[in-house]
């Protein structure tokens, strides 16, 4: 059995499916470490023991910056983050006596670190929007966009790499392993290769946390509803931004406006305050619930159709349960996601800015009602279910280590 060390940003979004990860490797019988960097508490399966590691908060740095400079401003919080963790995460890896650790791609310094501890990496990919292919659609700007991010993210780690006196690894992949938590039926077969990086798709890995009372509750207040259930949810960072709150009381109440009917039920997770502005002069005949914080994980099978901001961990909780998703993308990432849904005829795609009511009507009228739409919907779902990003991605971690030869790599 191994010694292996897991390690994510304090991003919920990154840490899940490495700690699900996690989790079925120490259920396998390794010694299994994660390197906790949450300033709030972050569970993790059993089996895995955690260590505190000092870094500064990404999540509420990043809710600060998510209008219009949230790229520029989230690569300063990332520099940041990378220096100053860069020394305990370092630490703490060495006091763990590793024989592989496996960190997601956004700790910049992760190469730096499995050099100085002379040991493989497997690098953790949450999203698979590098995969997804190409946006046909993508505009010019879009696409200029994508390319200066890449340049800024290539000069951030220059800088980091000067500051603390080490080479960096610029792309994010590991010359080792990559595991990238989405099935192959969902990427594109062709993009993959074009990164000469040795890859498994190894499928989504869920973290499912143990329902409440409250959890309960709803849930049952859900099902008991005879009509389209649908769940508006734009992401923590986004709907948490003071930058886009404009834009979110916008899609929030041209939603409420397409769906404003007695058979339907629409879910806000959002600050009251935003669903109440977005609500401000209708008259809502449409049953309206909002919460600030749902199990996600344990509620989605409850819903007919979910309007989102095309995040990866959202969108892969709905296809395995063959849920249609409609995106309004905020980020390059999350605008590739949203192309994937429309090309994959199991999604669509609406701009967060340029949208009317008709246009959401239209879109899930046809995403529910369409033959040819649900069964795009139901071949996605057996894609989702037929991989597992914790057993399958556990799998190709012991299969590397099987294979695995020091002494070739010294």
């Amino acid at each position: 059995m191994a010694r292996i060390v897991c390690a994510a940003p304090p991003l919920f979004g990154h840490a899940t499916p490495l700690a699900a990860l996690s989790g079925e490797l120490a259920r396998r019988g390794h010694t299994v470490v994660f390197l906790d960097s949450f300033s709030h508490a972050f569970a993790l399966p059993g089996g895995v023991s955690r260590v505190k590691v000092p870094a500064p908060e990404l999540e509420g740095a990043w809710q600060s910056s998510a209008g219009d400079n949230a790229l520029t401003e989230s690569l300063v919080h990332l520099e940041d983050y990378a220096v100053s963790a860069f020394e305990p995460l370092l630490q703490a890896s060495r006091d763990g006596r590793p024989d592989l650790i496996v960190f997601d791609q956004q700790i910049p310094v992760a190469h730096a670190i499995a050099r100085e501890l002379g040991c493989p990496l497997v690098t953790s990919i949450t999203s698979p929007f590098l995969f997804a292919g190409a946006d046909g659609a993508q505009s010019a700007l879009n696409s200029s966009v994508e390319q200066a991010f890449a340049e800024a993210y290539r000069a951030m780690c220059e800088r980091v790499g000067r500051t603390l006196g080490c080479a960096m690894n610029e792309t994010g992949f590991s010359p080792d392993l990559n595991l990238c938590f989405a099935p192959a039926g969902f990427c594109d077969p062709d993009a993959a290769d074009r990164y000469g990086v040795p890859l498994s798709l190894v499928g989504p890995a869920f973290l499912p946390r143990t329902p409440d009372v409250e959890d309960e509750a709803l849930a049952d207040q859900l099902a008991a509803f005879d009509g389209r259930r649908l769940l508006v949810s734009l992401g923590s960072c986004l709907t948490g931004a003071s930058g886009t709150h404009e834009t979110a009381i916008k899609l929030f109440r041209n939603i409420l406006i397409a769906h404003n009917d007695p058979d339907a039920l629409l879910l806000f997770v959002a600050p009251d305050e935003l669903v109440r502005q977005a609500m401000a002069g209708l008259t809502v005949r449409a049953r309206v619930l909002s919460r600030s914080f749902i199990n996600q994980c344990y509620l989605m099978p409850h819903f007919s159709l979910v309007f989102s901001h095309g995040g990866y961990n959202t969108l892969a909780e709905c296809l395995h349960h063959g849920i249609p998703l409609i995106a309004s993308p905020f980020l390059f990432d999350q605008a590739r996601m949203a192309y994937r849904l429309e090309q994959l005829g199991v999604g669509a795609r609406v701009s967060r800015v340029r949208h009317k009511p008709e246009q959401f009507r239209r879109l899930s009228d046809n995403l529910l009602t369409d033959a040819t739409a649900r069964q795009a919907q139901s071949a996605m779902k057996t894609a989702f279910r037929a991989s597992s990003g914790a057993r399958d991605g556990a799998d190709a971690v012991e299969r590397f280590l099987a294979g695995f030869d020091p002494v070739a790599r010294s």
